[in-house]
């Protein structure tokens, strides 16, 4: 139990929590005109929170800008991402809560500004492999920045005229804002954040 996050245990198995849409609009080609630029934009709803597993209410819009340079006829990439996302959110009350265990039902805004950059090198036909870093940071209604994250990893990218796959090993290298008492690493934010997250990532042309 952490206070003002995780009331009880919840164990549901698989389970749907929202849903998402994106859009993204590419002004500059990286090929065509020497630096890539393009405006992403994603909103989602999601009615269960992913880190309790309590109703939560929670709307949330996301608008990125990316960029990208190509060194070396395209052997060498170099990529970064600014963006921000504002979420409002809302939870439900929940009967039986240990006296005084903090549990917020009113109305949040919350704000997450957003940088990453990386490197990317194609070292043969297809094959590339890369580091990324990702910067994230959140200021919350009631708390001022309630948290801070860098995660910093390898990544491995393989690119044909069909298909498209993308495997990340993201460590967490450092972070700050609330802990809970038994935390091992006092140097990571590891409440709403993992200590390790890895992400693959599949896509087909048509």
């Amino acid at each position: 139990m952490i206070d003002g996050y995780i009331p009880k245990d919840e164990d549901t198995g698989l389970e749907l929590s929202g849903v998402e849409g994106t859009v993204k609009y590419n002004f500059l080609s990286p090929a065509k005109d020497d630096f890539g630029l393009s405006v992403y934009f994603g909103l989602s709803y999601d009615w269960k929170d992913k880190h309790s597993g309590q109703d939560k209410d929670k709307i949330s819009a996301e608008t990125k800008l990316l960029m990208q340079k190509y060194f070396m006829e395209g052997q060498l990439i170099w990529m970064g991402n600014l963006g921000y996302e504002a979420t409002y959110a809302r939870r439900d009350d929940i009967a039986g809560l240990p006296a005084g265990f903090d549990w917020p039902t009113n109305p949040e805004m919350e704000i997450e500004l957003i940088g990453g950059t990386g490197l990317s090198y194609r070292f043969t036909d297809n094959w590339f492999i890369g580091v990324e870093s990702l910067y994230e940071t959140e200021y919350e209604t009631e708390v001022g920045q309630e948290r801070w994250t860098l995660f910093l990893g390898p990544s491995l990218h393989y690119g044909g005229k069909r298909w498209w796959g993308t495997i990340t090993w993201f460590p967490q290298i450092v972070g700050g804002g609330e802990k809970f008492a038994t935390q091992d690493n006092k140097n990571l934010h590891l409440i709403e954040k993992t200590e390790q997250e890895f992400r693959i990532k599949f896509g087909i042309e048509f």
